[in-house]
């Protein structure tokens, strides 16, 4: 879809406790979506929304607002990106940008090779397809809507939601592009093991190996994923969705992401790369989905200068979702524009 004016809705119903629960965004904005190729030759969803165009004073063109930087959002596992048209929104009123793919085998995005949704036979597709999306990102989005040749010193901020916050810092330590900074809402770059979950991980490896595709995981404790009961019945209905149980090798893929970024020691180093990049991470006292001591442990890993770690009382693992979702939107905003306080014209 060429840049102009959203479709009449852009997102399917999401947003909990919410009279903007499937608005589109305003036609001010500058909106663009299609499908990019990656390098394993599948089709994958992205958009992209900026400011909006305003009227210059005594010219006959108009120009666009400053654009500050462009958050790249990494949704959810089963999720997809045209569920968060509000978060565009309130980031595009504050002077930034955004743009968001759905993953491989999620939304509108192609299946992997499997044929399952929901599901990838490597966690490093994940990443990969992520790095491709930022460089088709700055090659086909940001000269359409910037409409300035200084496009290409924008600062990228790598925003990821839940299950994104682990595709969103294996990105940024892949190196393969330089981001400014890391916004992570719901991190869940850790898992609370139930007993259940401690004796799968036990059998990961022959379970992922012989039975890849069998679907015995439980990705999360559902309970504790939000405190409105409109946001399941929102997600349950929504056909892009997906809530089935997390395939042996999805399972055993995201244990093995988590374990590296454990081992890691980049994210310690106070002169490594990564720890020149701010970070950001917005969590819910009441989240039961992560283990809030090894997340807690984790923060304190890191060597980045620039870090905060915001606890909302009360709140659960989905932020964006609970009633006080204005709050962390708020938080979140105010953090952007302290660091990125110019805007790109």
């Amino acid at each position: 879809m060429p840049v102009g004016t959203p479709p009449v809705h852009l997102a399917s119903a999401s947003s909990a406790s919410s009279e903007l629960r499937g608005q589109p965004l305003p036609p001010t904005l500058r909106y663009q979506e299609g499908k990019f190729r990656n390098s394993r030759d599948q089709e994958l969803f992205y958009l992209a929304a900026f400011p909006e165009l305003i009227e210059t004073p005594g010219l006959r063109r108009r120009r666009q607002r400053g654009v500050r930087a462009v958050v790249l959002f990494l949704h959810a596992l089963g999720d997809h990106s045209r569920r968060y048209s509000y978060l565009y929104e309130h980031l595009c009123e504050h002077g930034f940008g955004v743009i968001a793919y759905d993953f491989v085998s999620h939304g509108a995005s192609d299946s992997c090779s499997h044929g399952l949704r929901a599901h990838a036979a490597r966690f490093r597709y994940f990443v990969d397809d992520t790095n491709e999306f930022v460089t088709f990102a700055k090659n086909a989005i940001f000269p359409k809507m910037l409409q300035s040749t200084s496009s290409c010193s924008l600062p990228i901020v790598v925003g990821g939601y839940s299950y994104g916050t682990l595709v969103g810092i294996h990105t940024v330590l892949s190196r393969q592009h330089d981001f400014a900074g890391i916004c992570f809402v719901g991190p869940s770059l850790w898992v609370r093991l139930t007993p259940m979950l401690k004796l799968q991980a036990a059998f990961a490896r022959p379970l992922s190996k012989f039975f890849p595709k069998a679907r015995i995981v439980p990705a999360i404790n559902r309970e504790w994923l939000c405190r409105d009961p409109g946001y399941f019945e929102d997600f349950e209905n929504d056909p892009l969705t997906n809530s089935q149980l997390v395939t042996a090798r999805m399972g055993s893929e995201t244990l093995r992401a988590m374990q590296a970024l454990a081992m890691d020691d980049s994210v310690s180093q106070r002169d490594s790369a990564f720890s020149q990049v701010a970070v950001l991470f917005l969590v819910g006292s009441e989240d039961r989905v992560v283990c809030r001591e090894q997340g807690d442990r984790f923060f304190d890993r890191l060597g980045n200068h620039d870090k905060e770690l915001k606890v909302f009382s009360g709140l659960y693992h989905c932020l964006l979702e609970d009633p006080e979702r204005d709050d962390v939107l708020r938080h979140l905003t105010h953090w952007l524009e302290q660091r990125f306080p110019e805007g790109v014209k």
